[in-house]
């Protein structure tokens, strides 16, 4: 028969190593979602750019726009 003193350490050990990865697999997956969080608005400002960029073009082939008015951001 095993010694408990052993089996009991053992068991403490297999739950130190379960809890610490534990922890280690949550901030991966909280990682994850920030990401996608800062993707999603690194898009949405990217759009707000290619917006502004066309009206710019648009306006640059019309010699009397104001290019003040295409600096601003479009409509959403």
């Amino acid at each position: 028969m095993a010694d408990p003193i052993s089996i009991t350490s053992g068991l403490v050990a297999l739950t130190a190593f379960a809890f610490q990865f534990s922890k280690t697999l949550y901030q991966v997956v909280q990682s994850f979602k920030s990401s996608r969080k800062a993707i999603r608005e690194l898009k949405e400002v990217l759009e707000t750019l290619d917006g502004v960029l066309q009206s710019l073009h648009q306006a640059a082939g019309d010699s009397d726009a104001d290019l003040t008015r295409s600096l601003e951001a479009p409509d959403q």
